[in-house]
């Protein structure tokens, strides 16, 4: 005799074998979009391997949004936790890029991917000159570090480079040189460590300054 505990259920029999896949979690059609972003930022946070298995629900979640200023506050919250929080900062971008390739609606002002570089642009326009305040300075940082991020990861239609991501760092990489402190060059030399080499666009004098001053530094 075969001992068989109290309740069992055996697993349903298909062709011939037991069926012991477990079923995909399903997302609850009402489910607040922008509290599943939250646990979604939440769990990228504490665990960056977690992207795959979190963003495929998210992305159902999202696709049921149409209202304009509901996709402009999902935007803005992986903007800001991206800018602020710099363990998301990867996640963050891989995040807006698989949500613009997959979240293609037309809202009023544009697509996804057309609001987020319309915010990155606004964002951009506030740091013409680099500021003397240490919380204002560490935003920059933050937001230049992201930038960098979505350089490597945003694609056009064509799968190149975004070229005015890559204005818009040699811009900023230029207000960081007007100041040549010792904390502003090192900020420098991560963003050329992480993006440096998207950033020579044949027009910009930018890095041949950044290495201009570096020589001066080293030879002083």
């Amino acid at each position: 005799p075969v001992f068989v505990p109290r309740g069992f259920q055996p697993a349903p029999v298909r062709n011939g074998m037991p069926n012991m896949a477990v079923p995909p979690p399903q997302v609850a059609s009402n489910q607040d979009p922008m509290r599943q972003l939250k646990q979604t930022i939440t769990a990228l946070k504490s665990d960056e391997a977690s992207f795959e298995s979190t963003i495929g629900p998210l992305t159902q979640s999202l696709l049921n949004v149409v209202d304009e200023q509901q996709i402009r506050k999902v935007i803005e919250e992986i903007f800001s936790q991206s800018i602020q929080i710099s363990t998301f900062r990867y996640n963050g971008a891989k995040l807006c890029h698989y949500l613009s390739s997959n979240l293609t609606n037309q809202y009023p002002s544009g697509t996804f991917r057309q609001l987020l570089l319309k915010r990155c642009h606004e964002e951009h326009n506030k740091y013409s000159t680099l500021t003397d305040n240490c919380d204002t300075r560490r935003h920059m940082i933050g937001f230049t570090l992201f930038l960098g991020e979505l350089l490597l990861n945003l694609k056009d239609n064509q799968g190149d480079k975004l070229t005015v991501l890559v204005g818009a760092l040699n811009q900023l990489l230029a207000a960081f040189l007007q100041q040549p402190t010792d904390e502003n060059l090192r900020h420098i030399v991560q963003v050329l460590k992480l993006c440096g080499v998207h950033l020579d666009d044949g027009s910009s004098p930018v890095l041949d300054q950044i290495f201009d001053k570096f020589k001066e530094v080293t030879v002083a």
